[in-house]
């Protein structure tokens, strides 16, 4: 059976202490692997690292100053998500909401990242258009995340229109081709109809009498 994409256990910690973390109901215990990755981090770098584990991944990102944003996800789920999800945390945790518990952010994108993975990899794309890097900017409360809704919204609701004119034009194009098919037809029954009435106008010569 194939298994589950699913992040499981995320953390935000400050060096190998754990600050702050959030697991689904069903995570196997994933502790002692979260604090054998910490423990052995090396200080003052900047890393995007991920380690197997079992049947599941590690993915981190450390900071120079000693901050760690970790995630644990089901090793189906690969690393753009995983990524994906502790980029929207580390926005989510600075900024104007830098006081919003971190616990409750944690929970918030992790439901949303495993509930609909797709439209949160839409959201993520839509982040690095140079048009929307705005975005980037903006609140990270529900300021940035309607903003991103709205975005994802209209690229869905373009995506529909899309498809739509595409089957209209190929419903357009199947007509117009058998117009034509009709008209070739029409030509060329009037072509024989008027050689027919030619020759029936025309009586044949009389045979010479021998």
């Amino acid at each position: 059976m194939a298994q589950e994409k699913q992040l499981l256990l995320a953390i935000i910690a400050a060096g190998s202490s754990i600050l702050h973390s959030y697991a689904v109901p069903e995570a196997p215990p994933l502790d002692d692997a979260c604090s054998s990755v910490l423990q052995g981090l090396a200080p003052n770098v900047h890393s995007r690292m991920s380690r197997a584990h079992s049947e599941h991944m590690l993915h981190w990102v450390q900071h120079p100053d000693g901050a760690v944003f970790l995630v644990v996800a089901t090793a189906a789920f690969g690393r753009m998500m995983p990524f994906s999800f502790l980029d929207a945390v580390i926005g989510c945790c600075s900024g104007s909401n830098v006081e919003q518990p971190k616990e409750a952010i944690l929970k918030t994108q992790m439901e949303f990242f495993n509930t609909e993975p797709l439209r949160a990899q839409l959201r993520d794309l839509q982040l690095q258009r140079p048009e929307n890097a705005f975005l980037l900017h903006a609140d990270t409360g529900p300021q940035r995340q309607q903003l991103l809704d709205c975005k994802v919204d209209r690229n869905d609701e373009m995506r529909s229109h899309s498809e739509a004119c595409q089957v209209l034009n190929g419903r357009k194009r199947g007509f117009c081709g058998r117009r034509l098919l009709c008209l070739i037809v029409c030509i060329v029954a009037a072509a024989l109809l008027t050689a027919a009435l030619l020759w029936m106008s025309h009586p044949a010569a009389p045979r010479p009498s021998l």
